[in-house]
């Protein structure tokens, strides 16, 4: 179970990191 939540976070992680790296992009 614990695995799962991990596995999640982490993706949840990734897909936060990429969204800010686009909002970046955006306004420079």
């Amino acid at each position: 179970m614990a695995k799962v939540i991990c596995a999640v976070l982490r993706y949840t992680d990734n897909e936060t990191s990429l969204v800010l790296e686009q909002e970046k992009l955006r306004q420079s």
